[in-house]
């Protein structure tokens, strides 16, 4: 995954509990076979949704 910064580390490990605890009732991986890699990026620079440009979303702080 990769995401902007911003998030704590209580909110990082239930989003990692709840996407492994998906993955394994709905499919037959286990939940200890479950990795996730959280990249974290921290610039608005460095993000672009659509037509080559820069996003710069308003709703976040800069």
């Amino acid at each position: 995954m990769i995401a902007g910064q911003g998030r704590t580390l209580e909110q990082k490990k239930k989003l990692y509990h709840q996407i492994a605890t998906r993955i394994s009732s709905s499919t037959e991986i286990l939940i200890n076979n479950v990795i996730i890699v959280l990249l974290e990026n921290n610039g608005l620079e460095n993000w672009s949704f659509g037509n080559g440009k820069i996003q710069e979303p308003k709703h976040l702080k800069k």
